[in-house]
């Protein structure tokens, strides 16, 4: 509130208190006599936003509480990006999008430079020139199929140079991005239809890259393909190290793969064409763009239309054929055959209907505000055309008059109070002004006074696309550009911003300085003028208003905010808003009686087809949100001799007549409901009639007539909450347990979900019934086509540009969570057995004890398996770092007047970062309360810490924790502890104050980097490299000393079977070759090498000796090119993205910094800052380190 206040200050001189009427309209207020501000004298304010939490909540604070006038809307852009992932992740297809992203992206390689893709393109035309002409016919027909065209004889005859001129391998294609931050959102789709293509081509692009490859780029290409029937964890050891270019050679080879996108690709395509065309309607003027935002209102030429079209697409019989699905024919196949093919043509019927009932609900979700809540419905009045203006005015009186009349019952229902507080909309002052009008003018869609009003409200750009999120782009692209760091100041900032030509194709007029301009500022009269500048964007400077609305003062604070609740923010609650104004319109004429009752709409399953018998109407679900559903028209259809087959009924939609969504309430749960479920089967083009055949698929009915909604839905499968099981039960007078599953017999969800079921199902088999109970429950497996181990995997290889988009990183987080919790199913599983032994075992110990009957020594303790959370799991015993025997002894602390009885903590807080950090608490804890209840016995602490340090070989460790000294840096501090242990190695982690900050100068490494004089492990990512596989090093080398400390650290830090590659960067125009053809540079670090290599096979070649107990690692020397215009540092760091190498490491000389010179050199400060992954700096001091200058020179 404060920054708006100010901002509105700095731009137009005007305070908050500006646009606050003196007495705003509120709810009770006659509307016909209200006293109304001329339209031209109305200060309002228009927020236009996306969609953050935070921040409409604070604007809806502004309007209702505070009463200023004004509006906040969803920018155009958002709703349907998101609206357009949560369909992929809906219809299962989020993981073929992610798999498409890298599959596109592969050709760009490491920091978009193409190295990848020169290396392909040479393999491929190796690999295509010792191909027979008829290679090129057999490979025709999928050519033809990527490229939805028939075979020509011309596409049979193709040869080499045809292939090598397609797009995708000639060029890289574009590069696709799932960042919402980049701003390529629908372009992804542009990518994929390249793929599509060139899908053959491609495929045998990478399969022939594979088989050619060089052994640097893939380390176990003899592995065999990963059987379907392998666990989890045993896929994960089969993809490990498979390195990505296999993995996307098996992407190519997946056709259902490329089916998928052909699916995400078409169903999305009018959604695609109506975000294109928006965007192109906000550099339309001012007349456009109230015609656009009157189009957009009314809904019936915008996206209702777009949302038909996505619907249609699920039985558009050319999507069909692109498929690849086979054709109706006069004979259909029944559709209960059991045929290979025809299951593999259902199963993909099921993903386009998924998929485009899921794409067409969000769609109209998003945008159904802009047709039921004001002041956004009002806009239609802006339409040029009188006639749609009335039409329009028609529903709008409809849905006023109606909130009006619920507003004066309300106070008498509490049901209805709650649908008002989800409509929310009606309690803004600006929204009953427009009210207010509608009244006083008799509802006339030709007021000047409302016209004008959406005229000013409605002339300016829509996005946010444009002036915001392209224009920081083009600051970030600029800065990348200028400097490594990618910093820029902040005048530099403000100057390429306003320069920028974005906000003017956003439909922003731009405010350039001119001549005058620079006069003004740079003569003596403007030194208010530049002093104000120092102050621009400090909020402080600018006053909040003292009062508002009859004199009460604004919060300065938050604490003083007195009202707790106010309207919701986020597209969840504009749907609720708008589904209230639809329950109000359907039920006023009962004068909302039904109020309490409309929870019951939650029958309405979105994708499943209903049955109104009163109106004999068809609809299929666009889902519901708590007070009314949407739908899309169906109409039903009979073939065939309805004498032999009268049940035969078939569904087709049928919404090219349908001006806009049908609106669809439920007030009951009984038999007598005029509501009926239809359950129906999916037939794919080959299963439906021949009278049917141009609705390219159909809908087959099992019950005509349709059946009980509850009964049907519970049946199908159906999410309930709390309330709503309460609400079902009661109207059935269904009786619960009188002791439930709860904790102390408590009535929980699941004996409520469970009471139902058996009621409604009593007959039901057991695993039907559990089936049912868990759907309610929300307890039903997801079915994934992935296992999770294979999501990490592929979440690994994203790009730079893709590794931290949240749909990515969410999905990827959600697969560990159902990896470990299979773990820990299997491992209770598997403990079951052994966790009876182990109590029978228990039992006999407690038994055995002296002569008069004392217990035994101690008695063993039952293991429950898998519960312990990840942090802790390596103090778990025996397969731990803990190997002895435990077990549990009670030590009672009390009860005692005003203690605190427990303490528990929970991690990720301020106080409690990391789950140690909250043990720890706990600990201190029962220490405290030990000692306080058992005086002269404080020895607990001491005698726990030494039982637990016990366990460790007390000559490799040392713990202390040493205060910090007031006035002295952590990093000089560690570097004087380096100094007083004689440490070799110091191991810190980096992440950076503001999260994952890449640039370590000015930290605390630095410091020690710079003065510690010993080697420095950084880790910077969260989690260390897993123990199950061989860790992979990389060593960046020259014939420095420096780099040879690096390599015998990485000797010393590796473990049997690790991967040490010790890689020099040759340069771009030295020629690749042994011999004379290799600069005598490259000769000399041949050599040096080839000694070191001798000597940890045979003793024999090092001096020492004991080089050779290192030989069980492998060790290759790796000269890697040098791309064109590409650094040593990046090179080097492309080599190691392509390794997944888990360090880096680089060495430097201790004395460096002595020298007077920075303490890494630049190549090697670069391949930290560049490297995402942990480093390691190896520091070289002669005082300790002089035993390997005189081994390499002996050597």
């Amino acid at each position: 509130m404060k920054a708006v206040n100010h901002v509105l200050y700095r731009m137009t001189g005007k305070t908050l208190k500006y646009f606050i009427p003196e007495s705003p309209l509120r709810i009770g207020e006659d509307l016909m006599s209200a006293e109304l501000r001329p339209a031209d004298d109305m200060p309002m304010l228009r927020a236009v936003e996306d969609e953050e939490g935070v921040q409409t909540k604070a604007w809806n604070y502004l309007f209702e509480v505070i009463g200023v006038c004004g509006m906040v809307e969803p920018e155009l852009s958002h709703p349907k990006w998101n609206g357009f992932k949560k369909a992929l992740k809906a219809s299962g297809l989020e993981y073929s999008a992610l798999k498409l992203t890298i599959a596109c992206n592969y050709n760009h390689g490491s920091f978009q430079s193409g190295d990848k893709q020169h290396v392909k393109c040479d393999a491929l035309r190796a690999y295509l020139s010792s191909q027979p002409p008829e290679y090129y016919a057999e490979q025709a027909e999928q050519i033809a199929f990527d490229r939805c065209q028939s075979v020509d004889a011309a596409m049979a005859k193709a040869s080499l140079e045809d292939w090598m001129e397609t797009p995708l391998i000639k060029n890289r294609g574009r590069f696709a991005a799932a960042l919402v931050k980049n701003k390529s959102w629908f372009g992804m789709n542009s990518c994929f239809r390249s793929l599509i293509a060139d899908w053959t081509i491609q495929e045998e692009k990478e399969d022939c890259d594979y088989e050619m490859r060089d052994d640097d780029d893939e380390e176990d290409g003899n592995k065999a393909e990963p059987d379907p029937k392998l666990t989890k964890s045993e896929l994960y050891k089969m993809y490990s190290g498979r390195g990505p270019t296999k993995m996307f050679a098996d992407f190519m080879g997946d056709r259902t793969l490329q089916l998928d996108a052909i699916i995400i690709v078409a169903i999305s395509s009018p959604l695609e064409a109506e975000y294109s065309a928006d965007l192109e309607a906000q550099r339309s003027g001012a007349a456009g763009l109230a015609e656009w935002a009157a189009t957009r209102s009314s809904g019936s030429d915008h996206w209702w239309e777009t949302a038909k079209q996505v619907v249609k697409m699920s039985q558009n019989k050319n999507l069909f054929s692109r498929l690849g699905l086979s054709p109706s024919s006069s004979t259909p196949l029944p559709f209960d055959i059991d045929i290979p093919w025809l299951k593999e043509e259902k199963d993909v019927l099921r993903k386009v209907q998924s998929f485009a009932i899921a794409l067409a609900s969000n769609v109209v979700w998003s945008e159904v505000m802009f047709w039921l809540n004001l002041p956004h419905a009002a806009a239609v009045l802006l339409n040029p055309n009188r006639e749609k203006r009335e039409q329009d005015m028609k529903r709008l009186k409809e849905l006023i008059t109606a909130v009006e009349k619920a507003e004066r019952l309300a106070i008498q229902d509490p049901a209805l109070r709650d649908c008002l507080e989800d409509l929310g909309w009606n309690a803004q002052p600006l929204a009953r002004e427009i009210m207010a009008h509608c009244f006083q003018s008799g509802f006339d869609p030709h007021n000047e006074e409302l016209r004008k009003i959406m005229w000013r409200l409605y002339t300016g750009s829509n996005t946010t696309k444009e002036c915001l999120e392209s224009t920081f782009a083009h600051l970030s692209d600029i800065a990348q550009r200028g400097s490594k760091s990618s910093k820029m100041s902040n005048w530099s900032k403000y100057l390429y911003a306003t320069t920028s030509s974005y906000a003017e194709q956003g439909g922003m007029t731009p405010l350039l300085p001119e001549a005058a301009d620079w006069l003004h500022v740079s003569g003596p009269c403007s030194l208010r003028f530049r002093q104000g500048l120092a102050n621009i964007f400090n909020m402080t400077t600018t006053a909040m208003p003292t009062s508002h609305e009859q004199g009460k003062p604004l919060p300065m604070q938050p604490a003083q905010i007195q009202k707790k609740k106010w309207r919701a923010s986020g597209p969840t609650a504009h749907q609720k808003s708008a589904a209230a104004g639809m329950y109000l319109l359907n039920d006023e004429p009962t004068q909302f009686a039904n109020a309490s009752m409309a929870w019951a709409g939650v029958l309405f399953m979105q994708g499943h087809f209903y049955y109104h018998r009163g109106a004999n109407a068809y609809l299929k679900s666009l889902g519901f949100r708590r007070w009314a559903a949407l739908g899309v028209a169906a109409s039903a259809k009979k073939v065939g001799d309805q004498v032999a087959k009268p049940n035969e009924v078939y569904l087709v939609l049928d919404c090219d007549a349908q001006e806009r969504p049908s609106m669809m309430v439920n007030f009951s749960v009984s038999e007598d409901n005029q509501w009926r479920h239809m359950e129906v089967d999916i037939l794919p083009p080959a299963c439906v009639p021949p009278a049917l055949a141009s609705y390219g698929s159909v809908f087959r009915v099992r019950t005509p007539g349709g059946a009980m909604m509850l009964p049907s839905c519970v049946q199908s499968g159906i999410f309930l909450t709390v309330g709503q099981l309460k609400h079902i039960c009661g109207a059935l007078d269904i009786k619960t347990e009188k002791k439930g599953t709860g904790k102390n017999g408590r009535i929980v969800k699941f004996d409520f979900a469970k009471a139902l079921v058996n009621g409604l199902f009593p007959e039901a088999e057991a695993t039907e019934k559990k089936r049912m109970i868990d759907i309610i429950c929300n307890r039903a497996e997801s079915i994934s086509k992935c296992t999770d181990p294979e999501v990490l995997e592929v979440v690994s290889r994203l790009d730079a540009e893709n590794a931290d988009a949240p749909c990515w990183k969410k999905m990827a987080k959600v697969a560990l969570q159902e990896l470990e919790q299979d773990i820990v199913a299997k491992a209770k599983k598997a403990g079951k057995a052994e966790a009876a032994d182990e109590l029978n075992a228990a039992a006999a110990a407690s038994t055995v004890g002296n002569a008069n009957g004392a217990p035994g020594k101690h008695a063993a303790f039952v293991k429950t398996a898998g519960m312990t959370p990840p942090e802790l799991k390596q103090l778990l015993p025996k397969n731990g770092v803990l190997k002895s025997q435990f077990y549990i002894k009670h030590h009672p602390i009390g009860d005692g007047p005003g203690m605190q009885p427990t303490c528990q903590r929970k991690w990720g807080t301020a106080d409690n970062p990391f789950a140690v950090d909250a043990l720890h608490t706990v600990l201190l804890f029962v220490y405290a309360r030990w000692n306080l209840l058992n005086p002269g016995k404080d020895a607990i602490e001491s005698e726990t810490n030494t039982k637990c340090t016990g366990y460790l070989v007390s000559k490799r460790y040392n713990v202390r924790v040493a205060p910090r000294s007031p006035g002295v840096k952590v990093g000089v501090q560690l570097c004087n502890d380096i100094q007083s242990a004689k440490a070799s190695f110091i191991v810190m982690g980096f992440q950076g104050r503001k999260g994952k900050d890449r640039h370590i100068a000015g930290s605390n490494v630095m410091e020690v980097l710079q003065r510690g004089k010993c080697s420095a492990i950084v880790f910077r990512e969260s989690l260390p490299p897993p123990v199950h596989r061989p860790w992979k090093f990389v060593v960046s080398t020259g014939l420095n000393v420096a780099a040879t400390k690096a390599f015998i650290d990485a000797l010393r830090l590796s473990r049997k079977g690790d991967i040490i590659h010790v890689v020099y960067v040759r340069p771009f125009l030295e020629p690749s070759g042994c011999g004379g053809l290799e600069s005598g540079r490259t000769q000399a670090l041949r050599k040096k090498y080839e000694g070191f290599f001798d000597g940890l096979h045979d003793s024999k070649n090092w001096p020492s000796g004991k080089l050779v107990k290192f030989g069980d690692r492998d060790v290759q020397l790796v000269f890697a090119p040098q791309g064109y215009g590409e650094g040593i540092a990046q090179a080097l760091v492309r080599y190691a993205d392509n390794l997944e190498a888990d360090f880096v490491m680089v060495g430097t000389s201790a004395l460096r910094v002595d020298k007077g010179k920075k303490p890494i050199g630049s190549i090697s400060q670069q391949i930290i800052m560049e490297f995402k992954g942990n480093v390691i700096v190896s520091s070289y001091n002669p005082d300790t380190d002089a035993a390997i200058a005189t081994r390499l020179s002996v050597s």
